[in-house]
């Protein structure tokens, strides 16, 4: 593949121009892609008594068991019968009589199922460390057994997956196909863990945006040095000051302007419009390219927000965990600051409700979806729950009439089967098994759902319809009035005297701005560098500074008369100190940040990219010091093979930079 065309513009993006360059494009994105789907070590916890340290776990009614100022009698939520079990269990199991001490793990999955708790995600946490001290001991079948248990516990936690794929891969390597479909088992449930995919989402776009930033600042700083010595080669033209007085200038009246208060990305900006007259064309598009991409420091001041309410607490997150786990007077604490809050939320009375449902409290539990139905009286969500509770009260007539109500406001995979579940209990088989074939024709993986949801002795259970996982996302995504403020607050300080919302087309409008000068720089005709010896010349230099080359390199190597030996080669020995300063300049900033060099070689849009890669590698490894987040709510920290396959990719990308870099210094 000839490199001359990439010179010509024949390829919009260098970097691909090779196999080997897209093999590597491709595994970055692939890395970035499976990252959450590879298995990781959890970190030393305590599992042993006291277990109140990790469950935070109080006498009902509040800590040291006073009554909370802020509690309400209707809201009094009794410690959860698990808990014992919990105890039992690790009594018999530090005993040594494990055969007795899972029944005790069967007992907290019944428990589980009766009182409709999708999941436990704290005992099934601290199965899952056992089970990794097993898998250390070589005790593999254990290790299983405990996984096992532990995604019967919490069957929406991807952890569970990742434990068992990792388990069989150490048993056996020859179980690979097992260990991948876990893997992929545990992906599928990652993506739908609002709590472990949301955050790690949030950082990786922090991660990535950072990366982007950094590359852009460097990127415009690096051309902005190679433009520099062009100004004030034309600048001494037009005062007739040393030239070197002038070099000096640019760059120290910068620094003033950054001292003096000028905001960074003001004076990036600034940096950057500095090339505006004297930027080749592929240095031209380079630095357009940076300054659209810098619409990224408003995008991460905007996830920022986006992460800092969801780790405070935020309504998104408070709801998903009192829906979706058991932690009862912890989720009622924090649902009474949301019904402060939000008083006319109904999702907020409906997961009230189902966490007083869990812990016995139907009456309680009844008051709120009533409360919610008086806010929404056409909620198919709001009617079923309703029903489920007039169901387990015995009240047969009562739940069927609600089930059918709310089948008019939602056809419901879900409706259909509790209806199906009523009727049968009534005696009505006909009836209730066409409402349970309806439910199969909506959902055909509904067997495996009520499998799973079935107790030992075969009895199922009337399931609570729950938010819709897509809507935790779609509302996370939004910030409410205080996190819209905060965001604001805090972009006021990064970029002042411009809006949050006028930034996200500012920074384009200057990349275009930038671009746009392509027209003025070919009519002035300003400095530029000669591409054999580097020498400056422009129109008042000689006559032929309209080409790429000097005076004296246009006489040498293309007029050839009238030229002495001795000027030849001198000239040539120019010309090799040159390219000699260049390659090592080039190479010893490759070695600081792969990119970098091809930016100082002259490389436009090409050397963006590998900045921005090798900007992203770094601050993966200086920031988070790996590869891989964490996939539970435990801390989770990469493998030691995990860090040897990062560094190992890491200097494949090094090797293939430079090798990139050596085939440019070959050409010029």
């Amino acid at each position: 593949m000839e490199i001359s065309g990439c010179r010509k513009g024949e390829r919009i993006i260098p970097v691909l121009r090779t196999p080997l360059g897209r093999f590597l494009l491709s595994l970055i994105f692939i890395f970035s892609a499976i990252q959450p789907a590879i298995a990781a070590e959890v970190s030393e916890v305590t599992v042993d008594f006291p277990l109140s340290e990790i469950l935070d776990i109080a006498p009902a009614g509040g800590v040291g068991g006073k009554m909370d100022d802020r509690a309400r009698p209707e809201v009094v939520v009794p410690r959860a019968s698990w808990e014992k079990e919990w105890f039992a269990y690790r009594q018999k199991s530090l005993r040594g009589n494990q055969a007795g001490a899972v029944k005790h793990l069967d007992n907290i999955n019944y428990y589980r199922l009766k009182a409709g708790i999708p999941n436990l995600f704290i005992p099934s946490a601290a199965l899952l460390y056992e089970s990794s001290q097993a898998r250390k001991q070589a005790r593999y079948d254990d290790a299983l057994e405990l996984i096992n248990y532990a995604s019967k516990l919490s069957p929406d936690d991807p952890s569970p997956h990742f434990y068992r794929a990792r388990t069989l891969w150490k048993q056996s390597k020859l179980r690979v196909l097992s260990s991948m479909d876990a893997v992929l088992e545990g992906w599928v449930a990652f993506v739908w863990d609002f709590r472990s995919a949301f955050p790690w989402m949030i950082g990786f776009l922090t991660w990535t945006l950072t990366g982007i930033i950094v590359a852009c600042v460097v990127s415009i700083f690096l051309y902005a040095v190679r433009v520099i010595p062009r100004i004030s080669h034309d600048i001494f033209h037009l005062i007739h000051i040393p030239q070197w007085v002038v070099y000096l200038a640019v760059p120290v009246v910068m620094a003033i302007l950054l001292i003096t208060g000028l905001p960074f990305i003001w004076w990036i900006v600034a940096t950057a419009f500095i090339t505006f007259f004297h930027a080749t064309v592929r240095e031209r598009i380079a630095v357009s390219a940076c300054l659209i991409l810098l619409v990224s420091v408003p995008l991460l001041v905007h996830v920022m927000a986006l992460g800092n309410s969801f780790n405070s607490s935020s309504r998104d997150i408070t709801l998903y965990m009192a829906e979706m786990a058991g932690q009862g007077e912890k989720s009622v604490k924090k649902l009474e600051i949301l019904r402060t809050k939000y008083p006319q939320d109904t999702d907020v009375l409906v997961a009230m409700a189902a966490v007083l449902k869990r812990d016995g409290n139907l009456a309680g539990a009844e008051t709120m979806l009533k409360r919610a139905s008086i806010l929404n009286p056409n909620s198919a969500v709001v009617t079923n729950n309703i029903a489920n509770i007039m169901f387990a009260r015995g009240k047969i007539e009562n739940s069927i009439d609600l089930y059918k109500k709310a089948l008019r406001y939602s056809d419901n995979v879900l409706i259909h089967y509790n209806l199906s579940l009523v009727l049968q209990e009534n005696l009505q088989l006909e009836e209730g098994g066409r409402e349970f074939q309806k439910a199969q024709s909506i959902d055909p993986d509904l067997i495996g759902k009520i499998t799973s949801n079935k107790g030992e002795g075969g009895e199922s259970f009337a399931l609570d319809i729950y938010t819709d996982k897509k809507t935790y996302y779609f509302n996370a995504l939004e910030l409410d009035d205080i996190s819209r403020q905060w965001r604001n607050t805090l972009w006021g300080g990064v970029l002042p005297l411009i809006s949050f919302p006028v930034s996200l087309i500012a920074f384009p409008i200057a990349g275009v701005l930038m671009l746009a000068g392509w027209p003025l720089n070919k009519a002035i005709f300003s400095s530029s560098r000669c591409r054999r010896c580097g020498r400056l010349h422009c129109v008042k230099c000689s006559e032929s500074s309209k080409t790429d080359l000097c005076s004296q390199c246009r006489q040498i190597f293309y007029v050839r008369t009238g030229v002495d030996p001795a000027s030849r080669v001198r000239k040539m020995m120019q010309i090799m100190r040159f390219n000699r300063r260049r390659a090592f300049t080039a190479r010893i900033l490759t070695v600081i940040l792969p990119g970098s060099g091809h930016a100082m070689a002259g490389e436009g849009f090409k050397a963006v990219v590998l900045i921005t890669i090798s900007a992203i590698f770094w601050l993966k490894w200086l920031l988070w010091y790996g590869l891989f987040r964490s996939t539970t709510m435990l801390e989770i920290q990469p493998g030691t093979s995990l860090r040897i396959m990062f560094a190992v990719f890491f200097l494949i990308y090094y090797i293939f930079v430079f090798r990139s870099l050596g085939q440019i210094m070959e050409e010029k």
